[in-house]
């Protein structure tokens, strides 16, 4: 699969897997180990003493977030389907991998692992119109 997508031209940076990537499985390699060895640039995100830390941390990222309303499609409809049970927890089920994902991303943020360089910058909008009129990019704002 890695061979594959790099095929598609991106630059892939950094890659952050939750902190269940260093477990090792039966073959005695971790999930994180096994992509470090095909060359991916991986860091293992730290974990959060409650889930909900990284819940709350990423709704306060989501008016710093942009997606693709054509190529995001799939996950943000299960975005909008994750939901949480009568005890207020999150329900793990199909919808749950993809805010998962993105609360890995928050937690990542969390621990400064990166930080977004153009989060607070008065030239981001501009820049981003520009870059959607180019690549006929459809943006669907998160957030306020």
């Amino acid at each position: 699969r890695w061979a594959r997508m790099q095929t598609y031209g991106y630059a892939y940076g950094t890659r952050f897997l939750p902190h269940d990537a260093d477990s090792t499985a039966r073959n005695g390699l971790s999930f994180a180990g096994e992509c470090r060895q095909l060359g991916m640039n991986i860091r293992v995100v730290p974990p959060c003493a409650d889930l909900w830390v990284g819940i709350n941390h990423l709704k306060g990222l989501f008016a710093s977030l942009e997606f693709d309303a054509e190529k995001c499609r799939d996950g943000l409809d299960a975005l909008a389907c994750y939901h949480i049970d009568k005890n207020n927890e999150p329900v793990h089920d199909s919808t749950s991998h993809d805010a998962d994902g993105l609360r890995t991303m928050a937690e990542a943020h969390l621990h400064n692992l990166f930080r977004f360089t153009w989060a607070d910058t008065s030239s981001a909008p501009e820049y981003s119109a520009i870059r959607r009129r180019e690549h006929r990019i459809k943006p669907v704002r998160i957030g306020g």
